[in-house]
């Protein structure tokens, strides 16, 4: 992506050397002047669009988990296809060439755009967005860690606030450098992934996967068939069984996120989203148009045919075994996954351009201004689903079903959503995330006024709508 135009980069990087002190000596009209310059033109409706791309990323990633919730295709249930439906392969297969690792993406560009909006909002005041931006990910850790340790051990909240250390080291980088860092992060699995094809133990993932081992033998669990018990831990109503999944899908989960480079694929987009944020692209998208169009059509040109091969491609007992197999799937990843991502968020911003598909697409808003509620909600849902504390449907619907549930899903929260913000202000994980962040409860209810809030400057952040 392209700079939209000089006049639209933020005060991060223009002119990240001036000191609050510096900024107070200018005269009131010209920092005024200043802000006006380099603020969004119409925030509300920038909300809005932001808001509507998380949410319509709420969809895929609930659909690829829900994948991994129902055990389709595991060793333990495999044998069921036969009881499936004639649709359920193609239903698969798309799974794996549209939306896996595509929605997350999008979430990880958010994020960064997130961060970067941030850094501006604190600037623009004569401030250091740091600090707080820094709290805001100690309790994303926090609230991760609780995801991960008692609900689900494919949370990815934990991870992102990992990652986010990283990025603020690199907030001040030129755009240039940015950029090269992103597209070198594309690529660096399919080096990282080199060595295991010498020797798996060269993999950086084995730390976690020493544990991983530690825990079979303390849980007497073949290693052997580690699938099949995960698979029965999940489908029991034991805590105790609970407890070792839990324990032992940290050390899998961690071990498998290092093993295929996810921490260089989650900070590729991240500083692209970055960049984004920096330049505000959206505030002006017909200016942006011919580099939105650009970018999706790239994307669609070289993302989709790598995501088609890389789906018909795949064998993860080969790519985990450390294979030249495996490193083909490495390189597919990188040139199919980043660039159908962009290429998703390129369309959807072109197409709200236009006043019919806006209302269309803004029907998302709801659901992704509460995306972290819903997302913890839709682990809780499917747990009720699939695992042996509900109603332990795993290994008993296929992806036809699969797809109706994820629709389903995001059409409730959506619905339930919409009444929520029609009656508070946040979701209610989002006030809680705030108001650990802020040290001080915040203002629940629509219209309610704490003035000792906005006077501080919390108030602006607040009603920014940004998570």
């Amino acid at each position: 992506m392209q700079s939209a135009s000089e006049a639209t980069k933020p005060i991060g990087i223009v002119n990240h050397v001036t000191t609050r002190s510096s900024a107070a000596e200018l005269p009131a009209s010209a920092h005024a002047s200043a802000t006006d310059l380099l603020a969004p033109a119409d925030p509300s409706q920038r909300i809005e669009l932001l808001d509507a791309l998380r949410g319509f990323a709420l969809f895929g990633v609930c659909l690829a988990n829900l994948f991994i919730f129902s055990y389709w295709d595991s060793p333990p249930t495999r044998g069921l296809w036969h009881a499936m439906l004639p649709t359920d392969r193609a239903a698969s297969f798309l799974m794996q060439a549209l939306v896996e690792g595509k929605f997350y993406s999008i979430f990880s560009l958010l994020f960064g755009l997130g961060f970067a909006l941030q850094m501006q909002r604190a600037e623009e005041r004569g401030g250091d967005g740091l600090p707080l931006f820094t709290r805001r990910i100690k309790v994303l850790m926090l609230i991760g860690l609780a995801h991960l340790l008692f609900l689900w051990y494919g949370d990815i909240l934990l991870f992102y606030a990992l990652i986010a250390l990283v990025l603020m080291r690199m907030r001040h980088m030129e755009d240039r450098r940015v950029l090269w860092w992103a597209v070198a992060c594309v690529f660096l699995p399919v080096l990282f992934y080199l060595p295991t094809i010498i020797s798996f133990a060269l993999s950086p993932a084995i730390p976690f996967f020493a544990g991983l081992f530690g825990l079979t033998k303390l849980y007497h669990v073949d290693i052997n068939h580690m699938p099949e018990a995960i698979y029965a831990f999940s489908s029991s109503g034991n805590i105790a069984d609970w407890f070792k999944l839990s324990t032992m899908g940290v050390f899998c989960r961690y071990g498998d996120l290092l093993f295929i480079g996810r921490p260089f694929k989650v900070l590729a987009m991240f500083l692209v989203g970055m960049f984004v944020g920096r330049h505000r692209m959206w505030t002006d998208l017909d200016a942006n148009a011919p580099m939105l169009r650009r970018v999706a059509l790239w994307g669609y040109a070289v993302g989709l045919p790598a995501s088609l091969g890389l789906a018909a491609f795949h064998d993860g007992n080969k790519f985990y075994a450390g294979s030249w197999h495996g490193l083909v799937e490495s390189f597919l990843y990188a040139i199919a996954v980043a660039p159908l991502a962009l290429a998703y968020a390129a369309t959807f911003a072109l197409l709200w351009r236009r006043a019919e598909w806006r209302r269309a697409l803004g029907v998302f808003a709801p659901a992704g201004r509460m995306a972290l509620t819903n997302y913890l909600s839709q682990t809780i849902i499917a747990t009720l689903i699939f695992s042996g504390l509900g109603l332990s449907l795993a290994g008993q619907v296929g992806p036809t079903y699969l797809w109706i549930e994820a629709i389903a899903t995001l059409a409730f929260q959506i619905l339930v959503s919409k009444w929520w913000l029609a009656r508070y202000r946040f979701g209610p994980m989002e006030w809680v995330w705030r108001s650990l962040t802020y040290r001080s409860r915040q203002p629940m209810k629509r219209y309610s006024a704490h003035p000792e809030n906005t006077s501080s400057g919390k108030g602006i952040q607040v009603l920014s709508g940004q998570s």
